[in-house]
């Protein structure tokens, strides 16, 4: 059984990325993991760090512990957002910004040791090509600076489905079956 953090944000409840968070948290309930959930917009997350928090980490610490104390204590993070303007939303990078830092969610050394994997789940209106031309910035930002903060042997899963205003009902029930299959039991990489 793993420890899984997942952090999630879309204003809009009836949005597909709220559906496939539903298929996330379906497929670990199957899996068996014990699951903290983070709803950024249900907790009505503020992404903006105040200046106190901004000075002195124990400040951020103290008015974050649930959300530190859900990140310590995991072994798998995975995120749920849909990505704008090539990255994460506001509240999703906020978080970021507020809690993994050091002496927040992070030890004075800016590790979290304890995480083995990183998933991200998210949808794009553009095509990949587009995104790869991007640079594929919300995927870079994850793989390459948060999992980097983790364990040393810290895996990363992408899990996006691209081109979301051109896509048939048919290829997003696929998609949202995949999700669950992958966070599922019978998930190949499911070890963190």
């Amino acid at each position: 059984m793993h420890r899984v953090l997942v952090v999630a944000t879309h204003p809009k409840p009836t949005s597909l990325i709220r559906t496939a968070l539903a298929r996330v948290l379906s497929g670990l309930e199957e899996r068996g993991d014990q699951v903290t959930l983070l709803d950024l917009d249900e907790l009505d997350f503020d992404p903006m760090p105040t200046i106190e928090e901004s000075r002195d980490p124990a400040v951020g610490r103290e008015a974050l512990s649930d959300h530190v104390a859900a990140l310590e204590a995991c072994d798998q993070l995975v995120l749920v957002y849909p990505t704008w303007f090539g990255g994460p939303p506001a509240r999703m990078i906020g978080w970021f910004d507020r809690v993994v830092r050091p002496g927040v969610g992070l030890d004075t050394t800016g590790r979290r040791r304890n995480i083995h994997r990183v998933d991200a789940v998210t949808t794009h209106g553009s095509s990949a090509r587009v995104n790869m031309v991007q640079g594929n910035n919300g995927r870079v930002m994850l793989h390459r600076e948060l999992c980097r903060h983790c364990h040393p042997t810290c895996r990363f899963g992408w899990n996006a489905l691209y081109s979301l205003d051109r896509i048939s009902d048919d290829e997003c029930a696929l998609w949202l079956d995949e999700i669950e299959t992958s966070f599922g039991p019978d998930a190949t990489d499911a070890q963190p």
